[in-house]
């Protein structure tokens, strides 16, 4: 808002007025309101956020592509670094997992040989007996001390 005054002594009570009425005028404050109905109100939060959802979906869409390619592209590595392995490579692999294998059978308790079992005399063990003759008396189970007494104490209360 512009006022204009007037430097006349003339001019005095008219300036005044001015004065005061554009201080009142600067004072005023004003709350832009929109007339709008609730309802539409509403509708218009309501597409906004779906325009917003919309938008997220594709973003998330477009990722897990990436994450899928992404997948089968270190899965096709994968297939591909296994099928280029040479046969000793793999028969070295082999070898490892087969002694790791049998080294925590042994260290359970469980002896196995591949002419069949390995049985030490000094000591009590129990073999497994199988309809499957192929899969009759491949293992051992050595029993330890500590059992065997607690065997001969339930043996000995009977």
């Amino acid at each position: 808002m512009i006022s204009t005054i007037s430097p006349s002594f003339d001019n005095y009570e008219e300036t005044l007025s001015t004065l005061r009425y554009a201080d009142r005028a600067k004072r005023i404050v004003n709350n832009a309101i929109v007339n709008e109905d609730p309802n539409a109100k509403i509708i218009r939060n309501l597409r906004e956020e779906l325009e917003m959802l919309k938008k997220e979906l594709e973003i998330a869409k477009e990722k897990i592509n990436k994450d899928v390619v992404k997948d089968k592209l270190n899965e096709s590595e994968k297939l591909y670094l296994e099928f280029s392995k040479t046969w000793a490579e793999k028969l070295a692999e082999t070898e490892k997992v087969q002694n790791e294998y049998n080294s925590k059978l042994q260290s359970m308790g469980i002896s196995v040989q591949s002419s069949g079992i390995k049985v030490e005399k000094e000591k009590y063990y129990l073999v497994n007996l199988n309809a499957d003759p192929s899969m009759n008396e491949l293992l051992v189970y050595y029993l330890k001390v500590s059992i065997l007494n607690q065997i001969d104490m339930k043996i000995e209360n009977l």
